[in-house]
């Protein structure tokens, strides 16, 4: 702020609150002290260092001048106006000053203004984040401490040390075992005595923060249940151990949570070595592993506001962690990206500022992938319309948002970045990735393909049965029509004459009916056994020719089974042998459906094949499917059998060679034509095509694939 800006606004010099409290703070790295704000009525700490301390005690000079010279001359400290000015407008933007006059009064109103939030606003923040106060525990803390003050001695350390290497040294005795006792959590009991554990060893948890805050005379106000983008979690107030002034102490209270539950680990791993087998066991089990070993991976994350993070925050010495750093880590960016030359928002040494730098990346980073995972769950939890509506929600207000307040910043202070080589750069990249994501100049389309016969089919037994005749063997050429095998049927045969005798009977019975009167009454029932006996017996004969196999097109025998002769017994669905016809192929490819308009028939593509050997190959399109596939028959493209296509496996075909695969996502088939193929190619190729279709842009193809989900998706 310049001169002239005091002079067009006067800074105001406030009294300070009466009930605020003042607790003395712990030293900086440079030895200065500190001083902690408590300002009850919020239940809010703030931390102030030597400079604020010495400005609070001068504010009734009412002068900026006053102030400066007094402080300069005082004390070993050199401040500015500036620095005063600012400090006096932390006060009074938290409320930490008496309100007089109209303009206080007005600020007020202006600041209980912003406070009230529409129901649409005040829905999505209860989505996001809410909390629910249970209890009051400080009296009955206070009670009970006396109770579990012995946790906080050395000598109970002691113990729960020579617990934990007992206790270790007892399971490397029977590895085996401990790992076994693990299959008990599978069953539904495990399950529900899983949840029960955990319940319990959470409530551990916060109760291990209340006790460690009230042993250093710290007040817990509330325990409740937070909920976490509808995901609940326990929470306890320790925000009195801001006014401790030893480090160690307020280490303590914020590793207390863990700290009870990795001594209940401890006390778990030795009592699993004396607990029998069953659920007692199975519960020592888990909590002695899988329990704390998650809570301590997740708590211990200094990149969400967990314990992890304020112990993190705490033992370097540097609050408020995350805002200082996003702080910086924004100015970097601005510098980095527009080249402005404002000064860095704290003055701090080169490497702990590189080092708030690269922390604020890690955790927008952090940030990014656990959101994204949360939308998904959300997505998958809830019914599809809710899902996707909440996934928005998630990738809108924890990504698009804060993307969306920087560069609302950045056309604000528009009139303070200037031309250099930092925006130019900056400039270009942006406009380039912009015409590379909307101007449509992707024309080609990629797809798995396979070469392979264009007459070609493999031939299984339809029943089970004995072969009587064979006339095909490996190699041989047969031309449309040939009969190639026939087999015989014992039960075909029993269903045959047992049709015929019961279409005879029932003739007859038509046939005499006349010479018994009792039969005539019996017409109609005798008719219907005689029409169901026809049919049945139609239908036996339909299947006793199938068992006579002919070519269906001119070609060759190839992959004949080893042990195919006449004489022998094969069982239903056996593959006996395929038939190939070597004078044409073809290119059968797979596209995906948003694709499929870009294409058209007598597109040009090149075959590339999987097998480096073989040269790329020119083919046209010959025929597209109007309908998407849904199963594939043959494997070669499928992803279980390395080929590119993902796939879920068809659990109401499980024939021993004619598994079915369901594609994954909808993809349509494509059949084209090659202008030539190798003459030594005997076998299928695997590989991929690539063909010309109408131009596409990347904004495009993304947006009509979030549409293509949204419809998908929007039904119950």
């Amino acid at each position: 702020m310049s001169p002239t800006d005091f002079m067009a606004h006067p800074v105001q010099f406030p009294t300070l609150r009466k009930d605020l409290i003042f607790y003395p703070g712990p030293r900086s790295s440079r030895g200065e002290p500190s001083w902690t704000l408590h300002d009850p009525s919020r239940n809010r700490f703030f931390r102030i260092g030597w400079l604020e301390f010495e400005i609070l005690t001068r504010l009734e000079l009412r002068d900026l001048e006053q102030i400066v010279t007094s402080i300069n001359a005082g004390t070993t400290l050199t401040t500015n106006r500036e620095q005063i000015a600012a400090f006096i407008r932390f006060l009074t933007v938290n409320s930490l000053v008496n309100a007089t006059g109209t303009e206080g009064f007005s600020r007020l109103r202006a600041q209980s203004a912003s406070m009230i939030r529409n129901w649409s606003t005040t829905l999505l923040h209860s989505y996001l984040f809410f909390r629910i106060p249970l209890i009051r525990p400080d009296r009955f803390l206070v009670m009970t401490l006396p109770a579990v003050s012995w946790m906080f001695s050395e000598r109970f350390v002691a113990v729960i040390c020579f617990s934990a290497m007992l206790g270790l040294y007892l399971i490397t005795r029977q590895w085996e075992a401990f790992f076994s006792t693990f299959s008990y959590l599978f069953s539904w009991q495990g399950a529900a005595l899983f949840a029960g554990t955990l319940s319990v060893i959470k409530v551990a948890h916060e109760f291990g923060h209340a006790y460690a805050a009230r042993h250093y005379g710290c007040r817990v106000p509330v325990m409740g249940i937070a909920f976490l983008v509808m995901w609940p979690v326990l929470f306890t107030d320790t925000s009195e151990a801001w006014k401790l002034a030893s480090k160690h102490q307020r280490l303590v209270i914020g590793a207390a949570g863990m700290l009870a539950e990795l001594i209940l680990a401890i006390l778990a791993t030795l009592a699993w070595s004396l607990f029998p087998d069953g659920p007692l066991r199975s519960i020592a089990l888990f909590v002695a592993t899988t329990n704390w070993i998650m809570t301590l991976t997740l708590n211990l994350s200094p990149f969400m506001r967990f314990d992890g993070y304020f112990l993190f925050s705490d033992w370097i010495g540097i609050q408020n962690l995350h805002e200082r750093s996003s702080v910086l880590g924004r100015w970097w960016l601005r510098h980095l990206l527009l080249g402005t030359n404002r000064p860095c928002p704290e003055s701090l040494p080169r490497n702990k500022r590189r080092f708030l730098i690269a922390f604020a990346y890690a955790t927008w980073l952090y940030r990014l992938i656990l959101f994204l995972g949360i939308a998904l769950l959300v997505y998958h939890f809830f019914f599809k319309l809710a899902g996707v509506f909440l996934m928005a929600v998630e990738i809108g207000w924890f990504i698009a948002l804060p993307i969306a307040n920087e560069l609302k910043y950045w056309i604000k202070d528009r009139e303070h970045i200037y031309i250099n080589t930092r925006t130019s750069i900056t400039f270009i990249t942006a406009s380039t990735l912009i015409v590379f994501a909307v101007i449509p100049w992707a024309s080609q389309i990629t797809a798995p393909a396979v070469m392979k016969k264009d007459y070609y089919t493999r031939i299984f037994s339809t029943l089970p049965g004995r072969i009587e005749s064979l006339t095909v063997e490996e190699g041989k050429t047969v031309q449309k029509g040939d009969p190639l095998l026939h087999i015989s049927s014992k039960d075909i045969e029993y269903r045959l004459i047992k049709s015929r005798l019961d279409i005879m009977l029932a003739q007859w019975q038509l046939t005499f009916q006349g010479m018994d009167p009792k039969m005539m009454d019996q017409n109609p029932v005798i008719q219907r056994e005689l029409e169901t006996s026809l049919t049945e017996y139609n239908g036996i004969l339909a299947e006793q020719k199938k068992m006579s196999f002919v070519a269906p097109f001119s070609g060759e025998v190839v992959a004949i089974s080893e042990h195919l002769k006449k004489g022998d017994w094969i069982r239903k669905d056996e593959l006996l042998f395929e038939l190939v016809d070597h004078k044409k192929w073809l290119l059968e490819a797979f596209i995906d459906e948003s694709d499929l308009e870009r294409i058209s028939v007598g597109a040009e593509g090149i075959f590339y094949p999987e097998i480096l050997d073989w040269p790329p190959i020119k083919a046209h399109v010959t025929r597209i499917d109007d309908v998407g596939t849904k199963d594939l028959s043959d494997p070669y493209l499928v992803s279980p059998f390395g080929g590119h296509i993902p796939v879920k496996k068809n659990i109401q075909t499980h024939k021993d060679d004619r598994k079915e695969w369901i594609p994954e996502t909808s993809i349509y088939r494509v059949i084209l034509e090659p202008s030539e193929f190798p003459e030594d190619l005997h076998s299928l190729l695997r590989g991929t095509v690539t063909m010309k279709g109408v131009p596409r842009s990347m904004f495009s193809k993304m947006w009509k694939a979030a549409v293509a989900i949204l419809i998908r998706e929007s039904g119950f």
